[in-house]
């Protein structure tokens, strides 16, 4: 696949991949939320792939969530680094399968009884798409309690945020934790 690499602000990127989301959630009636803390982080990234990558984490995580939600955030982890996470309270990974979920073809359950189809190569190439980015990924996972998709951008840019001309009211940045959608547990 060839890459095309630019300079990409990751808010509006993460913002279009949650909205492009919130259907799915929706419909499995669980809430979706986006909470960017450091709204002006630029990575040098190919889009497409970058794109396909978090789209595939958060479907991922819509997916294996029935009841709860799925909230995804954007953070400065120190001066030049950066991490989106995505945390659901789904169905959880097992303890002795954590360390396999990005190898190909694998699956936690890997028999005809499994209740999610799929063939166990999302995260594999989801893995390979930031690796080509220059980001790696982590999880963290509890059976029965849900999962944190860690990806860590280890080199960007972040943009001071400068006031525009005309002064509207000071910008909130915790006001930008707003759910895009509130679902109920129950149904």
């Amino acid at each position: 696949m060839p890459k095309t690499v630019e300079r990409l602000q990751l808010t509006p990127l993460i913002e279009a991949v949650v909205r492009s989301s919130t259907p799915a959630a929706v419909a499995k009636r669980i809430g979706l939320s986006c909470t960017i803390d450091a709204p002006n982080v630029i990575v040098e990234a190919d889009r497409h792939s970058l794109t396909i990558a978090l789209a595939k984490i958060l479907a991922n995580a819509i997916k294996f969530t029935e009841h709860g939600a799925v909230e995804v955030g954007l953070k400065m982890t120190s001066r030049n680094a950066a991490m989106i996470e995505i945390r659901d309270s789904g169905i959880g990974i097992a303890k002795d399968y954590i360390p396999r979920p990005f190898e190909p073809f694998s699956q936690e359950r890997d028999n005809y009884a499994r209740p999610f189809e799929g063939i166990g190569l999302g995260l594999t190439i989801t893995r390979h798409f930031l690796e080509l980015n220059n980001a790696r990924i982590a999880v963290q996972s509890e059976k029965g309690r849900g999962s944190i998709f860690t990806i860590h951008f280890p080199k960007v840019m972040a943009r001071p945020f400068r006031k525009p001309a005309s002064s509207p009211p000071p910008l909130d940045l915790n006001a930008r934790r707003q759910p895009l959608i509130s679902g109920s547990a129950s149904r």
